[in-house]
């Protein structure tokens, strides 16, 4: 039970925390960071961003000799592997970041599943540690860390356009290129045709940066997702901006023309909001990255 208890309050301390977040730079830094553990949980994300911001790769003590033959360091200064062979004054330890491991245990009741009488289990997190690679040194037969995502390089914009058009055309969407006059207007996104636009008459960078903002619209706020197009127009738009920046980040692209726009509604200490929003914005990429491996 106490570890259940430090779980809580980890995760009570981590809604407080999105406060940190007071501006679009922030944001920014932040979805930055978040591209390099898109297959961890917000929670867990947070928990290595407010731990040290500059990690890239994390892994548990076992993890890191069991799967890439890399050991964490006792000491981070002289990088030696025993406490008892550093030859430090005094010794620097890694950091270790907390983690929230998921677990489940079985009350003893029996529920109905499905009509089936059924065991029923709780949810619980139990905190783990892990360590940064920048921590680690490779072990004999040790391998480098592989890129995240590698596929993008060297492709050109409409090859890689061509990936995200079919991610529209296998979920449902037609997609479409016209020309209008606005200047301003980009794209969009129709749920009633189910339809996916951008322009025509756009640079080829921006087109292909206009088609990831619009899927994002397609997934993060179609009608089934609790928090979805009754959800106030710039609240959807940062969301949209927020997941193509990441994925575009993710993927090597150039992301200098993006303006991650801050929330005016995250501003009045709605945290629930906040962290409904954030995410959803990690909940969608990691699905559209899912999607264009």
């Amino acid at each position: 039970m106490k570890k259940q208890s430090k779980a809580r309050a980890i995760i009570e301390d981590l809604h407080n925390k999105v406060e940190a977040f007071e501006d679009s730079d922030q944001l920014k830094n932040y979805l930055d960071f978040s591209s390099r553990f898109i297959n961890r949980s917000m929670n867990n994300q947070f928990l290595i961003y407010f731990s040290n911001p500059h990690a890239t790769y994390v892994k548990g003590y076992k993890q890191w000799i069991d799967d890439h033959k890399r050991i964490v360091v006792a000491c981070t200064v002289c990088r030696s592997f025993k406490n008892t062979d550093c030859i430090c004054e005094e010794r620097t330890a890694p950091k270790r970041i907390e983690q929230l491991a998921p677990m489940t245990k079985k009350t003893g009741e029996v529920i109905k599943v499905n009509g089936k009488d059924t065991e029923e289990e709780i949810l619980f997190f139990r905190v783990v540690f892990v360590f940064d690679v920048a921590d680690t040194e490779a072990l004999e037969g040790g391998e480098e860390i592989p890129s995240l995502v590698d596929w993008v390089t060297g492709q050109t914009d409409a090859e890689v356009t061509d990936r995200f058009i079919k991610i529209v055309e296998d979920n449902g969407f037609k997609f479409r290129y016209d020309s209008w006059s606005s200047k301003s207007l980009n794209g969009w996104t129709d749920f009633g045709k189910k339809e996916v636009v951008v322009s025509a008459d756009r640079p080829e960078a921006q087109q292909l940066k206009t088609l990831v903002h619009e899927i994002g619209h397609m997934f993060a706020h179609s009608e089934d997702r609790e928090f979805n197009m009754t959800d106030p127009r710039p609240l959807r738009e940062v969301e949209a901006e927020s997941i193509a920046y990441t994925v575009a980040n993710m993927l090597g692209l150039d992301t200098s023309s993006y303006s991650v726009g801050y929330v005016a509604g995250w501003s009045s200490n709605d945290k629930e909001t906040l962290h409904q929003s954030m995410n959803a914005v990690l909940k969608t990429v990691k699905l559209i990255m899912d999607k264009l491996q």
